[in-house]
């Protein structure tokens, strides 16, 4: 039926898209989507042109080409290409409504048909009479059924459809939001939860600190064990900090061997006693390479700790979080420095 090949078209277009986000880490933002449905959809072919082009030539494809694209592509003046985009998002629910629509209209018939049963079930008739009545009664009642069926089969399939994009989406975005490598928040979207927080506490004056951590003397680890081990060392960090802060406590790898926490509803005394315990729990643990069994050094960290200022911006609080770091990398590494 027409309304099952819609159906068909618009969940196999929006999943290629899906799957194509996913592949390359895009974040699922609205123009991200609009430009990788148009381009598995083939519904640009200037756009496919651009994307092939880019990717033969061994480019990684990232937000920033999506973005250029985009602004290229889809200026205010491009209205015939978005409302082409949007046609084909609305094919779903243009299917869903053809298919409620049908069974609305069989379901009037048919109790237009009952109605005309019931009077003529008050008259006096012979069995023959009655027994017609009655057949055509349940062939009618057959029809209203499969009517309900179908209506039935196309929300099922819609809602799994559906149940199955919203985990696709989330996952995208937790993909999209996280790094890779340790599984932390990484710097864009931990700037983002920051921002949060420091909106919160300006609101409610509720404290908030911030760790800074920086692992010392990563470039040696580099440069002696071979960045292998050195992406291993930070995968160990990751763990360990997550093991050692609260569930309300938001962590993420800022850059290279630099990591932050926000530590919301905690003043600095406390801030600092989760900076120890990390600290703490870093060094008593020896890594040991799987191939040699050979021991590394002690993975030492160190920490700059603050608190939020009511009404500073959050380049400044890091700032000062930042400036206490790099005390504790002054004074000797391996400590905590609270500002």
């Amino acid at each position: 039926m027409f309304y099952n090949k819609l159906l068909s078209e618009a969940k196999g277009n929006l999943k290629k898209a899906l799957e194509f986000i996913s592949e390359h880490h895009l974040p699922p933002t609205p123009p991200c989507y609009m430009v990788i449905y148009e381009y598995v959809a083939g519904k640009n072919k200037h756009i496919a042109e651009e994307i092939d082009n880019f990717i033969s030539e061994n480019n990684r494809v990232d937000i920033v080409f999506i973005n250029a694209l985009y602004d290229n592509f889809y200026t205010c003046s491009n209205v015939e290409s978005m409302n082409e985009f949007y046609v084909e998002i609305e094919k779903i629910l243009m299917a869903v409504l053809t298919q409620t629509e049908l069974t609305g209209n069989g379901i009037t018939d048919y109790n237009q048909t009952l109605q005309a049963h019931l009077l003529n079930l008050k008259r006096k008739h012979n069995s023959e009479t009655i027994g017609r009545i009655v057949m055509e009664l349940i062939q009618s009642t057959e029809v209203a059924r499969q009517s309900m069926v179908e209506l039935q089969s196309c929300l099922d399939s819609v809602k799994e459809e559906a149940k199955t994009l919203r985990e696709q989406i989330e996952k995208i975005k937790k993909e999209a939001a996280t790094d890779l490598l340790t599984g932390l928040l990484n710097r864009r979207s931990f700037d983002a939860e920051l921002a949060e927080f420091i909106e919160e506490s300006c609101n409610s004056g509720v404290e908030l600190s911030v760790l800074m951590i920086d692992i010392d003397y990563f470039k040696q680890i580099n440069d002696t064990y071979g960045h292998l081990i050195g992406d291993e060392v930070l995968q160990f960090l990751g763990k360990n900090i997550k093991k050692c802060i609260r569930g309300t406590d938001i962590a993420g790898r800022y850059g290279g061997e630099e990591f932050s926490i926000i530590l919301p509803n905690t003043p600095l005394c406390g801030a600092r006693q989760v900076a120890e315990t990390i600290r703490k729990t870093v060094k008593k643990i020896r890594l040991v390479k799987k191939r040699t069994n050979e021991y590394l050094p002690s993975i030492t960290i160190s920490v700059g700790v603050t608190m939020y200022r009511k009404n500073e911006t959050k380049e400044d609080f890091l700032d000062r979080a930042d400036s206490a770091l790099y005390k504790s990398k002054q004074h000797g590494r391996n400590r905590t420095t609270v500002e």
